[in-house]
């Protein structure tokens, strides 16, 4: 049976034991033993490196520096367009302008977020929308281009629908929750400019998470700690920047920000109970139209 795993893992462990790993690594995956792949990776990329160690660092030369220069450029080309929006009056961003601010939330995120405040007819949505289907793509090239002994869900279950709701419903249910209290709380800030700035606090999850997925292809379990650094340490980073969004755009204290951003989560979870009972009662109101529709038939 070709899809018996314990065959392939069988097959797999007579690979590995004749050092034959790159065969060992397609066996196991059969089988779905990941640790077991992990260990025939390690020995293979080791056997990689020792035949090819010159040209290895030499790619690996060519692209840490390529990373180095294009963090320049962008470093540089979103600055100028901060600096611009900030202090020569650009009356309204273009969508080409609204994305390279969104880009200076990664190296300027404070500036960015105090230049959103009370410039909600200056900015632009369509960018702000574009770095949500960004952010959606980015998921998806993840899960399908991480490293298999790194994944964190089986390929066979992703559902798109799914993961997009997994995604974009906290982002949103989110910015709801936060403009629902700040409005009843002295906040300032318009639902527009608490959109947008949390959009924006999202880009650097854009930047690093392909990153990492590419990074994952010749990493195995052992170094799955520096998988997980970047990995959890962006989605981390754009909490604080989202707690410090609330703070700045509606000139809050330290300890009236935190009390805000805890009763935001407290109307997100509410919110999502209540579409879920929604939900639910909505589906069985189909049903029983269904029902009653299927016996009026059979009459």
């Amino acid at each position: 049976d070709s899809l018996y795993p314990l065959a392939h893992y069988g097959k797999g462990m007579t690979a590995y034991k004749s050092q034959n790993y790159k065969a060992a690594m397609e066996e196991f995956s059969y089988a779905n033993y990941r640790s077991e792949y992990s260990k025939a990776f390690y020995k293979y990329r080791y056997e990689y490196m020792q035949e090819h160690f010159g040209i290895t660092v030499l790619i690996a030369a060519l692209i840490l520096t390529a990373i180095i220069l294009a963090v320049k450029f962008l470093l540089k080309k979103s600055g100028k367009v901060l600096y611009e929006f900030e202090y020569c009056g650009i009356d309204r961003l273009s969508v080409t302008d609204g994305l390279w601010l969104g880009i200076a939330c990664c190296f300027h995120p404070i500036r960015t977020v105090q230049s959103i405040k009370g410039a909600k007819k200056r900015l632009n949505l369509i960018s702000a929308l574009i770095f949500v289907l960004l952010a959606v793509a980015v998921r998806f090239f993840f899960i399908y281009t991480v490293h298999y002994p790194l994944q964190d869900v089986e390929l066979y279950n992703v559902k798109i629908t799914t993961e997009i709701i997994k995604l974009l419903l906290p982002c949103f249910t989110w910015t709801l929750s936060v403009y629902l209290i700040t409005s009843q709380v002295n906040g300032e800030a318009t639902f527009g400019e608490t959109l947008i700035a949390d959009i924006y606090c999202t880009v650097p999850y854009i930047f690093v998470i392909p990153f990492a997925a590419l990074l994952s292809q010749v990493l195995c379990t052992n170094e799955k700690l520096l998988f997980a650094i970047l990995v959890n340490g962006v989605v981390l980073l754009s909490m604080c920047l989202l707690v410090r969004t609330v703070m700045i755009l509606n000139d809050y204290t330290i300890a009236k920000t935190f009390a805000v951003c805890i009763a935001s989560a407290a109307v997100m979870v509410l919110l999502w109970f209540v579409a879920i009972l929604g939900y639910s009662l909505i589906e069985r109101i189909i049903v029983f139209i269904k029902e009653i529709i299927l016996e009026s038939m059979l009459i």
